[in-house]
């Protein structure tokens, strides 16, 4: 019997953090498939935009305890005008940046579940890295 791939999705309210006007929020879907152990997608939606985002749950991680990614992502943990810990999220592209953030609490639960799919140490166990590079170089030649 063949097994479905797992996976968590779990969904977020987050803030827009605008330089010179008050937080929107924006609402956020964050998933996790056992079929790509090292990633994480957030799903920003504000209004009728959708704009999403792939990158390492490890930034994710890393990010509510320290800042954390450079380039296109980066990740550090703050506080809130009401003193809750927060995770702050800054996304950059050639079509513009924002700053969102969200309770570090809404990060903390989404990754427990991901550990219930994949625990963190062991995403590329069972990864059969020969295969992975021999793919690689075949696309490299096409």
């Amino acid at each position: 019997m063949n097994e479905s791939p797992r996976g968590v999705v779990c969904d977020a309210v987050f803030e827009i953090v605008p330089p010179d006007t008050s937080p929107s929020p924006v609402t956020c879907r964050l998933s996790y498939e056992e079929t790509d152990p090292v990633a994480v997608t957030a799903r920003f939606t504000l209004g009728e935009q959708t704009v999403g985002w792939t990158f390492a749950r490890a930034l994710l991680l890393s990010g509510m305890y320290e800042p954390v990614g450079d380039g296109d992502i980066a990740v550090r943990p703050g506080v809130d005008a009401d003193g809750h810990a927060t995770v702050y999220v800054e996304l950059s592209s050639p079509h513009g940046a924002a700053l969102l953030r969200t309770r570090t609490s809404q990060v903390a639960t989404f990754l427990a579940m991901t550990q219930q799919v994949v625990p963190i140490g062991q995403e590329l166990d069972g990864v059969d890295m020969d295969a992975v590079v021999s793919r690689l170089l075949h696309q490299a030649s096409a």
